[in-house]
């Protein structure tokens, strides 16, 4: 139970990560950018760079998991409980992996480029 608890993290954790940064820095480019010309001064980088961080985070953790699950089951079992949690672990680590470049690509653009801007 344990395994599998720590192999549906490891298959969650990046994508659902980087789904609450993505929708957290939408927010605060909302707030910050008012088409009226208001802005509510936000500190967009400081909290660009501190979702970034968690998520990064949250997403290493994930590929942690994903290693120690994938460690935990023997390779040559082809049983379905074990093959399953396995397949499942190795396609998290690749997931995840992917999903940790993207989260610090998206906070890496938002810190390094202007916030506000005509399109």
């Amino acid at each position: 139970m344990r395994l599998e608890l720590l192999q549906w993290f490891a298959l969650v954790g990046g994508p659902g990560a980087w789904a609450l940064q993505h929708v957290f820095g939408i927010a605060l480019t909302l707030a910050q950018c008012d088409r009226s010309g208001q802005t509510w001064n936000v500190p967009v980088h400081g909290l660009t760079i501190a979702s970034t961080a968690v998520a990064a985070t949250v997403a290493a953790a994930g590929m942690v998991c994903a290693l120690v699950v994938m460690r935990a089951i023997d390779p040559d079992e082809e049983e379905p409980p074990a093959s399953r949690i396995r397949f499942l672990a190795v396609v998290a680590l690749t997931v995840d992996f992917l999903f940790l470049c993207i989260v610090l690509m998206s906070g890496t653009g938002v810190v390094l480029h202007e916030t506000c801007h005509q399109s």
